[in-house]
């Protein structure tokens, strides 16, 4: 997904900072990465995601952006975030307009995953 396109994914995380520094992340998967996210996660297959599923995916990007906050945090940066928001659908388009964007393309065992970081200090 490119901030500054249309999402090729089916399942998208969003999470924004506020404080000093400002922007959005984005996880962006498809439908069955999700699906093998959420059984992997509950140790038990899963065929469907429901909204516990939504839920822990939502989760997991919150985790993975508090650990970045923490480092920004302790290099002297305040970070706020905000619960993360779950997109689901191809074709959304999202906008930074303003700051520029580093996609981050990951290959994992469940599937191809694109992180989109779009980070500005204040």
């Amino acid at each position: 997904m490119s901030v500054d396109g249309v999402n090729p994914q089916d399942v998208t995380t969003l999470i924004s900072f506020t404080s000093k520094i400002k922007g959005v992340v984005l996880y962006s998967i498809s439908h069955d990465m999700a699906v093998g996210v959420f059984g992997a996660m509950m140790g038990e297959p899963i065929t469907e995601l429901d909204d516990l599923g939504r839920s822990t995916i939502g989760e997991l990007g919150n985790m993975t952006t508090g650990q970045a906050a923490i480092l920004l945090e302790e290099a002297g940066y305040t970070c706020d975030l905000s619960p993360p928001t779950i997109t689901e659908g191809r074709g959304i388009h999202v906008s930074s307009l303003t700051m520029p964007t580093v996609a981050l393309p990951l290959k994992t065992e469940l599937g191809k995953m694109q992180i989109n970081v779009s980070l500005a200090e204040d």
